[in-house]
């Protein structure tokens, strides 16, 4: 693999779009909490209130991979591990996203349709 400014790039990239994705996603499960009438958890109300600070992490990641990235005096292995560190943090926030929108999966077993439907 070559260690190349634009694949940092790709990797910081891919990191946006997991977290806009994310906070989309949490966003939509919201509606599900409403439907059952159940409290939403705080995890997932902080993520849909502050997940949109979650963004910084790519953007200082790349500036960080930048600066060592474009160092002619940087080792091989160094890079090498600016860029795992860049794929344990999209997948770390990868997770974060994923727990906090499937979260409301945790729900359904106690939701009773027909319960919701009669009170309505």
């Amino acid at each position: 693999m070559r260690y190349t400014l634009k694949n940092a790039a790709r990797v910081a990239v891919m990191q946006v779009i997991i977290v806009v994705l994310g906070i989309l996603g949490t966003g939509a499960s919201e509606s599900w909490w409403v439907i059952a009438g159940q409290p939403m958890p705080a995890f997932t109300h902080g993520m849909i209130e502050w997940g949109v600070l979650l963004l910084l992490i790519p953007a200082v990641w790349i500036c960080w991979a930048a600066r060592i990235i474009r160092d002619r005096n940087v080792e091989d292995e160094l890079k090498r591990l600016v860029f795992l560190s860049g794929f344990v943090l999209t997948c770390a926030l990868f997770f974060l996203m994923a727990l906090s929108t499937l979260y409301v999966f945790g729900s359904i077993a106690d939701f009773n349709p027909t319960e919701k439907a009669d009170g309505l």
